[in-house]
């Protein structure tokens, strides 16, 4: 298995300088796009990027813009979005498809810890696609109502049948 692939869409040439070093040094695959019109003209394996980094930006058309045009290749992907301490206050009004923010000056503890965030939203995803019926506590008897309310419940927290 390779590398993850994260998907880059940002103007800042130094950022992205900057942020395609860590990414390699913490083995990810960056695949760099400075405008999101250049997607149809890449050829993207979509099921191996993990998250797409959009660069700051205050316009929130422009971010409403990338995101969309993003979305319809890879419906699930996550996205993080770089913002000064200023910029952080507006998580509100973004787009739900990004799940965090990304504060500059960029710091490699934030960044790893954003991309653990990812990984489990990731996992939580793929847990919801494949969820299946759990044979849980055989020794729980019966048919009644408080009985398969129980396995009911047992089934939504349980990971395994361990």
């Amino acid at each position: 298995m390779g590398y993850a692939k994260i998907l880059i869409v940002d103007e800042n040439e130094n950022r992205v300088q900057e942020l395609k070093t860590i990414l390699e040094f913490i083995e990810y695959e960056p695949v760099i796009i400075s405008d999101v019109s250049e997607i149809d003209a890449m050829d993207i394996d979509w099921e191996s990027i993990l998250v797409a980094f959009i660069g700051a930006n205050p316009d929130l058309e422009k971010i409403n813009n990338i995101t969309g045009s993003i979305t319809s290749y890879s419906k699930a992907l996550p996205f993080l979005m770089f913002s000064t301490y200023e910029e952080a206050d507006a998580i509100d009004v973004l787009p739900n498809a990004i799940i965090g923010l990304i504060t500059l000056p960029l710091k490699y503890t934030s960044l790893i810890n954003s991309l653990h965030k990812v990984q489990v939203y990731k996992e939580s995803l793929h847990l919801k696609d494949n969820k299946r019926s759990i044979n849980l506590f055989r020794s729980l008897v019966g048919h009644s109502k408080a009985i398969q309310q129980v396995r009911n419940m047992i089934e939504q927290v349980a990971d395994s049948e361990a």
